[in-house]
């Protein structure tokens, strides 16, 4: 039985990184090595049920998982289930760089994309209000 998935990406400034996933997206650190000072080079954080790994690419190459010489971000895209997808839109537009802007998608999903400080995208999303939970 798979239980849980939590991403761990390698990005180039792990503080700098986390800075923007706590300060702009509303996510708690969890975690961090080294545990004190400046610098870090890997950091859990969390929002609600969400969970992932930011490590630097040195770290990452010591833990010998492999693409530490890949480029960072660009072909990994997360897919985020929400609540309350348009006020989150709302309060992120002009503060990240949108990719995507907030539309209804032909797969029944109410969703926008923006990539984060690495490259990476992210993609919140909500099931489209049927017709008749609007009243129509």
């Amino acid at each position: 039985m798979l239980k849980r998935l939590t991403p761990d990406v390698m990005v180039e400034d792990v503080a700098r990184s986390a800075a923007f996933y706590t300060e702009v997206l509303g996510f708690q650190l969890v975690g961090r090595a080294p545990e004190e000072g400046e610098t870090i080079d890997w950091a859990m954080l969390q929002r609600d049920a969400v969970v992932m790994m930011l490590e630097h690419r040195q770290s990452f190459a010591g833990d010998d998982l492999g693409g530490a010489d890949q480029p960072i971000g660009g072909s990994l895209v997360f897919y985020i289930d929400v609540a309350g997808v348009e006020q989150l839109y709302e309060t992120l537009k002009g503060r990240v760089k949108i990719v995507v802007d907030l539309h209804d998608a032909w797969y029944g999903r109410r969703e926008f994309a923006f990539k984060d400080l690495d490259g990476y995208v992210l993609v919140f999303a909500e099931d489209v209000p049927s017709a008749d939970a609007k009243g129509e």
